[in-house]
């Protein structure tokens, strides 16, 4: 390396275990290259000398930068070179005292470049200099405002952070070069790649890659990014990762997964799988569409998070809502321990980083999604109207009724989403003795299967209206382009309710055809389910392995029954491993139901004497 000396400001070069004590400039890149250059130049080796240092380190005249060797190796070099420093001086050009607020510390934009992340934590020792090469401070005497600007929690301890931690402080940072934000983080995270300037937004795939081949730590797949349409695993930007500073790893884990690789199918990975639609109601992803439970967790909970995967083909995935990292709170997959070592959802899956194997990927959408009429008519529903919102201008759309309810769309380009919908209403209904009568005027006899496509996801979600506005009014106060679905299933109730008149319960799910990539076909799968009287409320009985059927809580006609292996099951098809499982009426809670029984457990226990 070489290193300026303070006195004569006269280059030398060292290498190895020659390199003497040195200080080391950390600084932003001026528009007054000139006058500034010299004048932060001239202060820092002056106040070096005061330090009791000859030799002090400025990128700005060290580095050859018209050698590509040179650069290359200063850039892996970097954080070694401020790591191994005596002492580093942060100059920042903006600010003129701590206290003001128009050009304060906080607001330098020294906390906002990609380069001076590194230079911030890797030192021994650090100083800040305003403007005028006053000093403000040292890093531990400010880090209450250092942390402040950063989102760093700790000085001494950052080394100990997740991969998505580290990552979110580069989040908002920026380089004048796109290659840069990747290239200002190596040394973070302990590894060394050749810069190729000129790959763009690769650089930042390719240090992920670099992160795997060294780390198991899952959180590097923590991020969110709605506009991320590749359908890989990794993202391009640290922006990704803005909102996941408090992404902790989750390390209590017996099972040991075989290592990552990249192939030319994708990231091969092991990662245990769920059926998504069995953990949902209303909306409900497609049955290829699955949960992936991920090693890490947030901060303040708990819950592990899963990410959503839909499969394309075979042990072929890609990830669908990117914008979304999913708590498993509530899930039937706690402890995720547990859950890892079930080898019977644990796959071995490649996720390709660029989907060209899906022909939405490439922009060409041609979807058909169909809805069975035989159980409608069964029970009296007919369609009485029907509603599409298409995000493109052509609108290729037929619609066709015979045996079914289907809805073709056509090759269109550039659209990411569309919405369609059906009326469905019931005019008869059959009675007790297998008749068939009118519905009276007045009841809720109606609802609306609503089939939603956001890039690739597809949904699937059942809205009983109240009062007898049309659906299309209805809905295009929901319907937006774009994902409305998650943004309504959050902010309002209009999927809650499921059930008509006369107690009459709907069901739907969302089956793919998976014979042909090129025409996306989806089939709604719609069922029903009476109202019946539950028996009386009898006493709780105890079984052997010491669990508690209380009859009174039975939410199914035929109640709980207990299985060999453990397992509860609710007859009318719903099954969920040692009665913890999810809410069907509510995503990611546990059934209130279950917190109750145990407190009468407790009762009934205490009764007996047990307590």
């Amino acid at each position: 390396m070489r290193l300026l000396n303070t006195a004569t400001s006269k280059l030398e070069e060292f290498s190895g275990s020659n390199i003497p004590k040195y200080a080391i400039l950390s600084h932003r890149w001026g528009t007054m290259a000139n006058f500034e250059g010299w004048f932060k130049i001239r202060r820092s080796c002056e106040q070096a000398i005061i330090d009791g240092y000859k030799w002090i380190w400025v990128d700005s005249c060290c580095i050859d930068k018209t050698s590509s060797a040179e650069l290359s190796e200063a850039i892996n070099s970097m954080f070694n070179w401020y790591r191994d420093s005596e002492v580093c001086y942060a100059y920042l050009s903006d600010v003129v005292s701590i206290q003001e607020e128009a050009l304060g510390f906080g607001t330098s934009k020294w906390f906002t470049r990609g380069w001076t992340l590194q230079e911030l934590l890797a030192p021994k020792k650090l100083g800040f200099f305003n403007q005028v090469w006053k000093q403000l401070g040292t890093r531990n005497d400010l880090w209450h405002l250092v942390s402040k600007a950063t989102g760093i929690k700790d000085e001494t301890s950052w080394e100990m952070a997740s991969v998505a931690q580290k990552m979110s402080w580069a989040s908002k940072r920026e380089t004048t070069r796109i290659e840069d934000r990747a290239y200002s983080l190596m040394g973070l995270f302990g590894v060394n790649m050749p810069p190729l300037y000129g790959e763009g937004e690769n650089a930042f795939i390719r240090l992920q890659l670099e992160i795997l081949r060294t780390s198991d730590d899952e959180s590097i797949f923590a991020w969110r990014d709605e506009k991320n349409v590749s359908g890989g695993l990794l993202t391009r930007s640290p922006a990704a990762f803005q909102f996941s500073g408090d992404i902790v790893r989750v390390e209590d884990f017996q099972y040991e997964k075989p290592p990552y690789s990249m192939t030319n199918k994708g990231l091969r990975m092991e990662v245990p799988l769920l059926p998504a639609w069995h953990l949902q109601v209303s909306p409900r992803d497609a049955d290829d569409a699955y949960l992936a439970p991920i090693e890490c967790r947030s901060d303040d909970n708990a819950s592990t998070i899963a990410l959503l995967l839909r499969c394309i083909k075979g042990n072929q995935f890609r990830r669908i809502a990117s914008g979304e990292l999913i708590p498993t709170a509530g899930l039937s997959l706690l402890p995720l321990a547990g859950l890892e070592q079930d080898q019977e959802l644990r796959k071995t899956i490649q996720v390709k980083q660029v989907d060209d194997l899906d022909v939405s990927f490439r922009g060409v959408y041609q979807y058909k999604f169909s809805v069975p009429s035989n159980v409608l008519k069964l029970r009296g529903f007919a369609v009485t109207e029907r509603f599409v919102m298409l995000e493109s201008s052509r609108r290729d759309v037929v619609w066709t009724s015979d045996h079914e309810e289907m809805l073709h769309i056509g090759p269109v380009v550039g659209g990411k989403s569309f919405t369609a919908a059906l009326e469905l209403t019931q005019t008869t209904h059959n009675v007790d003795d297998g008749s068939v009568v009118a519905n009276s005027q007045g009841e809720n006899l109606r609802f609306f299967v609503v089939f939603n496509i956001f890039v690739t996801r597809a949904r699937l979600g059942i809205i009983v209206p109240t009062g007898d506005r049309p659906m299309e009014t209805l809905l295009k106060r929901h319907v937006q382009p774009g994902d409305w679905m998650s943004q309504a299933a959050q902010n309002s109730n209009i999927f809650e309710a499921r059930t008509l008149a006369r107690g009459l319960k709907i069901d739907a799910r969302l089956n793919r055809n998976q014979s042909d990539l090129r025409l996306r076909s989806y089939e709604a799968e719609i069922s029903f389910e009476d109202a019946v009287e539950l028996p009386a409320v009898k006493d709780p009985v105890e079984l052997p392995n010491n669990e508690l059927t209380l009859f009174q809580w039975q939410i199914r006609s035929q109640g709980p029954v207990e299985l060999p292996n453990n397992e509860v099951k609710f007859f009318g098809g719903q099954r969920w491993r040692n009665s913890k499982d999810a809410d069907p009426a509510a995503n990611h809670y546990i059934r209130s139901f279950l917190i109750f029984r145990e407190l009468e457990k407790e009762k009934y226990l205490s009764r007996r004497g047990r307590f």
